[in-house]
């Protein structure tokens, strides 16, 4: 977005005005959705570009402040489009739109990985403060003050978000229903609803806690993965001393997966059939999301790890079978390998087939790598009792 600049430009106030005809361009702290090299952040969408976050506010004078964004160009097909990550932060409610224009904030954010394909054609600047013409800025503008405790940043932020909000400019994220140990996430009017959604755009829900399960930073989503297709997604931080069984529910539908103590950050998807989502899902959609002790012990899903060799070694006998008739996921507690002097965080899940017992038959196990740098060409062997497979990546 834009970058703080010594001096104001007043010609440029005009444009400051207007509605954005095209992306503004934002140099953005973080890096999510980028690839390692990084990439030129940029949005079409002003309100966004001048969000106090990417557009800081330059002190001229007391209680007189400015923004500075850079109106640009950008070649068709060079970006990748993402939902706005500020409006799943503390900057922004989820629950409100970041620019009236757009129906929703989920592709507000365009990533460009080379400079080659942004051009700059244009600087626009916006003054803030009860002393500023408000003919030419808005009374919104005018309204600004440094008295707050988080200061004018968070000024501005909040008299945005209270004219959207009395504008009904809204986004209708569902109904939470928390409980002592489960959450009930409702979404109604699917079919008129999800027309305003294209593939890969998803529907979240506000953020939640459940204390006594010791999960934080919940989140359920639906988003389309084709016209007549969507999925359902869970993503969450797991804080528990003890391993835990997580359920998710919708309709028919029942998906059971255990997890281990102190497992960190969690993420899962459930999609389903074809044919049963515009009969049965369309109209109403019902998440249920609980939470369980698991009646095990936290070594049982423990991984080790031996000279670069990862190990994980399950007595069936030792599991909780709970839920185990319900062909649930294992998953383990993440471990650390280091490979060619990178540090790679891998963890694996179990897939049962049928009721587990002592003398029963596993499904099938997958390897995953998580949080850290991809490596050209990795290649890993996996073995399953007598089974051995090797895979590149």
């Amino acid at each position: 977005m834009g970058r703080t600049a010594a001096s104001s430009v007043p010609s440029w106030r005009r444009a400051c005005e207007s509605r954005a005809s095209c992306p503004v361009c934002r140099w953005h702290m973080g890096g999510a959705g980028a690839q390692p090299d990084g990439a030129i952040y940029t949005s079409p969408s002003l309100w966004l570009a001048s969000h106090p976050v990417y557009s800081t506010l330059l002190k001229l004078d007391d209680e007189r402040w400015v923004q500075f964004a850079f109106k640009v160009r950008v070649r068709p097909n060079s970006y990748k489009v993402q939902r706005s990550t500020l409006s799943s932060s503390k900057h922004w409610d989820a629950r409100i739109q970041m620019d009236p224009n757009m129906p929703h904030n989920e592709s507000l954010e365009w990533l460009i990985p080379s400079s080659a394909d942004v051009l700059v054609v244009g600087l626009m600047l916006r003054e803030l403060g009860p002393s500023v013409d408000a003919s030419v800025f808005g009374t919104l503008a005018s309204r600004v003050s440094a008295h707050q405790v988080e200061g004018p940043e968070y000024s501005w932020t909040a008299l945005l978000k209270g004219a959207l909000q009395s504008g009904a400019y809204s986004i209708d994220n569902g109904d939470l229903r928390l409980g002592f140990n489960s959450v009930e996430w409702q979404l109604c009017n699917m079919r008129t609803k999800g027309d305003e959604y294209e593939p890969r755009q998803r529907i979240m829900s506000s953020s939640f806690d459940l204390g006594n399960p010791g999960i934080t930073d919940c989140r359920i989503s639906w988003g389309k993965t084709s016209a007549a297709c969507y999925s359902i997604c869970v993503s969450f931080t797991v804080m528990s001393e003890q391993p835990l069984w997580v359920v998710l529910s919708c309709g028919e539908y029942c998906r059971h997966i255990l997890i281990a103590a102190s497992s960190g950050y969690q993420a899962w998807a459930y999609s389903p059939k074809k044919e049963d989502v515009l009969d049965k899902l369309a109209d109403s959609i019902c998440v249920h999301l609980r939470f369980h002790r698991a009646n095990i012990s936290a070594q049982v899903l423990c991984l080790s790890v031996s000279d670069n060799k990862c190990f994980w070694n399950i007595d069936p006998a030792m599991l909780d079978h709970t839920y185990l008739s319900e062909c649930p996921r294992i998953r383990s507690e993440d471990a650390s390998l280091t490979i060619s002097g990178v540090e790679l965080n891998v963890y694996m899940v179990m897939y049962p087939r049928g009721y587990i017992s002592a003398h029963g038959e596993w499904c099938e196990v997958k390897v995953l790598f998580c949080d850290g740098p991809l490596l050209a060409t990795l290649t890993y062997e996996l073995s399953l009792g007598h089974k051995r497979v090797k895979r590149t990546l």
